[in-house]
């Protein structure tokens, strides 16, 4: 297989010109839904002189609730026949196909609401200055939990993505579902670990010896703090999300298939 059949410049720009014609309507129609509802909350809290920091727990949930569920709604058009016929159709790769659905719902989304969301937030804080002389914490990415938040985002949105390439339907509440019972299960696992490790000072499976401390070693700590912690941090950050975005193109590549 040739890399002009895997990626093409050519049919991506088309493949994104074909899904920006389509896709315009409903994301336009659900943002305007959700800022007229937003600027009634700013402007009630505002007629209060409430909590200035608003921004950033708005454009967090927007960002994370808003980005988790459009991520979730890539692949819906292999869930209908009709729309699964005029897909497949389309004169693209799957690596093509996917790229774009990762693109857009990742760094698109971002740029896209994080732009719409900084002229909303100029045209509320005008509005609020004027007729209630109060301004809310001006919005700035650069500053507070917003570079967190948008990390936080570009790591879990890829967990998002992997369900809508797997699941059939409903793609946004299984990929939750699953993500609880791998909680769940990492949870109990953990505990079993614990359980086997320091078996000693437990008296029946669940209940511990009385009058006994467990103090970690300064070894033990020193690994914990300045080796497993770290590690388990760049995993999360540089790893994880990689993996799932192979992982979902595999599996849309089932799909397809």
């Amino acid at each position: 297989m040739t890399l002009n059949q895997i990626f093409s410049p050519s049919r991506f720009l088309n493949l994104l010109r074909e899904e920006t014609a389509s896709g315009y309507k409903m994301p336009i129609i659900v943002a305007s839904v959700v800022f007229v509802i937003l600027s009634i909350i700013f402007i009630i809290n505002a007629s209060d002189h409430d909590n200035g920091g608003f921004h950033e727990i708005w454009y967090g949930i927007i960002l994370l609730a808003g980005g988790f569920y459009f991520t979730s709604s890539s692949f819906n058009e292999l869930n209908k026949k009709e729309e699964r016929m005029n897909y497949l159709a389309l004169p693209a790769s799957i690596f093509e196909k996917f790229s774009l659905k990762l693109l857009v719902t990742s760094l698109g989304y971002l740029i896209g609401l994080t732009l719409i969301y900084w002229i909303f937030a100029q045209v509320i804080d005008s509005v609020t200055q004027s007729y209630f002389e109060w301004s809310f914490r001006p919005f700035d990415i650069r500053t507070g939990s917003f570079p967190l938040l948008i990390k936080l985002y570009l790591v879990l949105q890829s967990l998002f993505i992997l369900g809508a390439a797997t699941f059939n339907r409903f793609a946004f509440f299984k990929t939750l579902f699953a993500i609880g019972i791998l909680g769940i299960g990492i949870g109990i696992f953990t505990g079993l670990c614990f359980r086997g490790i320091f078996a000693e000072y437990f008296q029946s499976f669940f209940e511990p010896k009385e009058n006994v401390g467990i103090i970690p070693s300064i070894a033990f700590r020193d690994f914990m703090q300045y080796t497993a912690w770290p590690l388990l941090q760049n995993i999360f950050w540089y790893v994880l999300a990689p993996v799932m975005w192979i992982v979902a193109y595999f599996k849309l590549k089932e799909r397809e298939v």
